[in-house]
């Protein structure tokens, strides 16, 4: 039972490091509103450890659910903000509080997150 039991943790192991940070590359970055007239107002950032800033303000909260296309992060509140890539490039952001969509494209690298 030994044997199997840590075989077993290096497995579990092994999915969790798979699953962190090339699901959640694609959202890292700032994002503006696709049909905003001020093209440098950033309206989103996604940091590498998972920060998210709207409005260049800082929300609460942690990041509940993530694939290369799906993002879901819950806000302090219990307020979700859904992220969805549409295009390479391109999300939708649903604002669980507001219940609205928003189009978003990406207008700086996330390198300058990285670690």
């Amino acid at each position: 039972a030994g044997v199997t039991g840590s075989v077993l943790f290096k497995k579990q192991q092994r999915k969790r490091v798979r699953i962190g940070k090339p699901v959640f590359e694609h959202f890292q970055g700032q994002w503006r509103k696709k049909d905003d007239a001020d093209t440098q107002l950033i309206f989103l950032s996604i940091s590498s450890e998972g920060e998210f800033f709207l409005n260049q303000k800082e929300l609460a909260g942690k990041i509940i659910h993530a694939t290369d296309q799906k993002l879901v992060f819950e806000d302090s509140f219990g307020y979700q903000v859904i992220l969805e890539l549409t295009a390479p490039g391109e999300l939708n952001l649903y604002d669980d509080a507001e219940e609205q969509d928003y189009f978003l494209e990406k207008i700086v690298d996330s390198e300058e997150f990285s670690d």
